[in-house]
């Protein structure tokens, strides 16, 4: 009995841990969607503090964002992840995903974004959204300072 519930933590933490270290890309998909995923990545560490933060951009867009402490940068690979959403058709669509952390994660998200995406320039690269026809993703990544990075997806229409 004790072996099955050690061999249930093991494949517990892994695949917990795994979930994490994958890139989720969140343009093109619908609040509630975002908003469960949020919810996700908040339920896997027990911190009371992380909630989903709604806000509103200066252009009256919906804004989700959730936020990570610093001791727990290494669990998620970032302190920060902000969805910008757009109103189509009477629901909610993220157009822009802000990811920032530490300078020391952001070969976690150039190795993806590399593997994934096609060089338009430096610093871009894009792609085909895999699930919407006539639309792009496109990624961009910036070094903030010596210490900092930012990675961010955009919603484009395609050429």
């Amino acid at each position: 009995m004790n072996k099955v519930l050690v061999a249930l933590f093991l494949f517990t933490s892994y695949t917990s841990f795994a979930q994490i270290d994958s890139v989720y890309i969140l343009v093109g998909r619908g609040e509630k969607n975002i908003t469960d995923y949020f919810n996700f990545l908040n339920s896997q560490k027990n911190n009371p503090y992380y909630k989903i933060k709604k806000s509103v951009t200066p252009q009256g867009d919906l804004s989700l964002e959730v936020e990570f402490s610093l001791e727990d940068e290494s669990y998620y690979k970032c302190t920060f992840i902000m969805a910008i959403f757009q109103r189509m058709e009477g629901k909610e669509y993220c157009i822009d995903q802000l990811i920032s952390g530490d300078i020391q994660y952001a070969n976690h998200y150039l190795s993806f974004i590399k593997d994934n995406f096609k060089s338009i320039s430096q610093n871009t690269w894009e792609k085909n959204h895999p699930d919407i026809v006539g639309l792009k993703i496109v990624a961009s990544f910036n070094k903030i300072e010596d210490d900092y990075f930012s990675v961010i997806f955009s919603l484009r229409e395609a050429k």
